[in-house]
């Protein structure tokens, strides 16, 4: 990935989000994730553009439609419940990010179709 398109994909999630101090990092993980201090998305290390724009869409969406207070809040203290809880909060999030820009949709779609 060229730096043009770092930036291009920094800029969209940033925008998404409604951070502008949002830090968007790489690692060699291969997955998404939210730094539970401060704002900082990690992206996994890939040159796949399309798939690191759906997974910086929906973290994005997680930053800008995700109250981590009241999802802890109301989140079962089972372990399998929880799990399914957390995993039906990320769906919301998917689904809010595929009925909002149709751009974002086409990218979300690529990460999902990607992870099956």
């Amino acid at each position: 990935m060229d730096l043009q398109q770092n930036n291009a994909i920094k800029s969209c999630i940033k925008a998404l989000s409604g951070c502008v101090d949002l830090q968007v990092e790489y690692q060699t993980a291969a997955c998404f994730g939210l730094s539970s201090i401060g704002h900082i998305i990690t992206l996994p290390a890939t040159d796949d553009i399309n798939y690191l724009r759906g997974g910086g869409d929906v973290a994005a969406f997680n930053l800008r439609h995700h109250n981590k207070k009241i999802h802890q809040q109301y989140a079962p203290a089972d372990n399998l419940q929880k799990q399914l809880y957390d995993q039906l909060a990320e769906l919301r999030l998917e689904a809010l990010a595929l009925q909002s820009f149709k751009g974002v949709a086409i990218n979300v779609t690529y990460k999902l179709l990607k992870e099956i």
